[in-house]
């Protein structure tokens, strides 16, 4: 049941195919508009651990006879998209964390609390660049999930969640006045003074580590060394950062720690869930979300 609507999710059954996740459909009780179909998908896609592929609708009447049909060219990431095992960001079983069944009431709560936050995310912009991040070069992984990471630090503190600022409004305007005037007593040329000048706005912006210290604190997020040290490192592929022989083990460690941080900011922000699968420890283990990867282990999502 999402925001009302109450929908069918299934699989064809197709013996022949050999992939994890096979042609399905979903089967809505009433038409919805395109846009809310839309928001539906992704947020389902998010939910599964798995993307979903449009292939376009059938139309039905409510007798079941059929209507019409429209059908879509899907946008592929890459191939190997449809070999992708899922792993949901956060265990919709039982709530012994046995995921092997999809528990209809766990798995509503979860889309839902993500399509009520869904405008407040952007989840669009944020849904196509995940997924692109996932499907991308193992090199550029970090980069892209970092980028995820610090798009929703942007919309989230447009929400004035948290301090973005250093000083306060009075300290900073002080501050601010009394570079104005050093700079402008100066003998620089004018362009230098510009730039200068314009730098002024900059002042009360603290350094992105304090940013990050507030961002997490104020959503309750223990972050362990092992996450800090994988989000310093987000941009090292950006920057041109010679990689040394054996640092692909690394990168790829790298990799599931932002896929972990990212995955529990969303959940924390939208208060899908209380827990999240930690992608990186062997054996995916179900945490309670605000602890890291460093606290003790509580129970597994494999059986």
């Amino acid at each position: 049941n999402i925001d009302g609507n109450k929908i069918y999710i299934a699989s064809f059954k197709v013996n022949e195919s050999k992939r994890p996740s096979g042609p399905g459909f979903i089967l809505y009780n009433k038409f919805l508009s395109e846009d809310v179909r839309r928001k539906i998908r992704e947020c389902l896609s998010f939910a599964f651990g798995l993307p979903i592929i449009y292939l376009g609708y059938t139309l039905l009447s409510g007798k079941n006879k059929f209507i019409g049909f429209k059908a879509v060219t899907p946008y592929i990431f890459d191939e190997s998209i449809f070999f992708r095992q899922a792993l949901p960001p956060a265990s919709v079983g039982d709530a012994a964390g046995i995921c092997s069944r999809i528990n209809p009431i766990v798995f509503s709560r979860m889309v839902n609390a993500l399509f009520v936050h869904y405008d407040e995310l952007n989840f669009r912009q944020l849904n196509w660049d995940y997924w692109h991040a996932i499907f991308s070069p193992i090199h550029a992984q970090p980069v892209l999930l970092g980028a995820c990471i610090e798009a929703i630090q942007t919309s989230y503190k447009k929400l004035k969640k948290y301090d973005s600022k250093l000083l306060d409004k009075k300290n900073a305007k002080h501050l601010k006045d009394e570079f104005l005037k050093i700079v402008d007593s100066m003998h620089l040329q004018e362009e230098e003074k510009k730039i200068l000048q314009n730098k002024a706005c900059d002042l009360n912006n603290p350094p992105q580590r304090i940013l990050n210290e507030r961002f997490f604190a104020s959503l309750s997020l223990e972050m362990g060394d092992k996450e800090k040290s994988a989000w310093a490192r987000r941009n090292d592929a950006a920057h041109g950062k010679e990689r040394t022989q054996g640092s692909h083990r690394a990168l790829m460690k790298d990799i599931d720690l932002l896929t972990n941080t990212l995955h529990r900011i969303i959940i924390s922000i939208t208060d899908a869930n209380s827990q999240y699968i930690d992608c990186y420890t062997p054996g995916y283990p179900i945490r309670q979300l605000r602890e890291s990867i460093e606290a003790p282990i509580r129970f597994y999502f494999e059986k």
